[in-house]
């Protein structure tokens, strides 16, 4: 079991989707642009291609747009995130690990550093769109840093991550209905984490 100098485990929790409201800001946002109505219930996948009906170049391109927009700054936190990792924090060394690329890294810790004081203890970023650098797996960071539990939304990491013996929590939404590795648990909300993180 790894842990830090204090004995505490060591949790990896996403930022999108777990901590922070990501798609209905994004889908204001894109929505505006093209003059769409989509809404989070529509987002079946992360592939957002496949949601949009557009190549994948455009779909990335929109993304990082987003980043860049004044939206993105309006993200605001998922009900009960907050309470909730402020309280985990004191028992667990907790560490934001998200797929924001490197260009968002001083957004990111702004915002978190708004919602989120004095939580985490550590920060990394996967650059999953590559945008100024190369990209990295969740699973590796995690056995890197030497992250037990991960929270995420996407059953990609999931999946991932378990298939390497890291636990994983599973934040429902409406895009992660595939199938999952046993090691996996779906939750339907903080209070769900907490309850099994006691």
């Amino acid at each position: 079991m790894n842990s830090d100098l204090n004995g505490r485990t060591r949790i990896a929790v996403d930022l999108d989707g777990v901590e922070a409201e990501f798609a209905e800001p994004f889908l204001k946002f894109r929505n505006e642009k093209y003059g769409t109505n989509y809404t989070k219930a529509d987002i079946f996948t992360y592939d957002f291609w496949s949601v949009f009906r557009v190549s994948r170049e455009q779909s990335i391109k929109d993304v990082l747009d987003f980043y860049n927009s004044p939206e993105f700054e309006k993200i605001v936190p998922i009900p009960g995130s907050q309470e909730a990792t402020s309280l985990l924090s004191k028992k667990y060394f907790i560490a934001a690990l998200t797929a924001r690329p490197d260009f968002t890294m001083d957004k990111t810790l702004s915002w978190l550093e708004k919602y989120f004081p004095n939580v985490f203890s550590e920060f990394h970023f996967t650059n999953h769109f590559a945008g100024n650098g190369k990209s990295k797996n969740k699973s590796d960071f995690c056995l890197e840093y030497g992250y037990e539990i991960l929270i995420d939304d996407y059953h990609g990491h999931a999946n991932e991550c378990a298939r390497r013996g890291i636990d994983v929590f599973l934040m429902e939404q409406p895009w992660n209905w595939e199938t999952l590795h046993p090691k996996v648990i779906r939750v339907r909300n903080w209070r769900e984490i907490q309850e099994r993180l006691r």
